[in-house]
């Protein structure tokens, strides 16, 4: 049994508070939008096919397909 102050302690409840969101991690892709020079993770879309986002200064919309032949990497740059 974990005990406060012990890593990986959560106060008794917080799952229910959160809904139980806590222990899922969305999938993400680490995107350096060169547009802008800026950093942002995209997340994957309701139909698990692409990871979706855009620029959080000019919007400039990226799209990465997800496919069987794609590739392991997590961070990429748009240019």
């Amino acid at each position: 049994m974990l005990k406060p102050g012990s890593l990986g302690w959560r106060p008794p409840g917080l799952e229910t508070y959160y809904g139980g969101m806590m222990d899922k991690k969305k999938k993400f892709l680490g995107i350096l939008f060169d547009c802008c020079n800026v950093y942002r993770r995209v997340y994957i879309n309701k139909e698990k096919n692409a990871y979706e986002g855009n620029c959080p200064l000019c919007q400039r919309e990226v799209r990465v397909l997800i496919g069987s032949e794609g590739t392991s990497s997590r961070f990429f740059t748009a240019r």
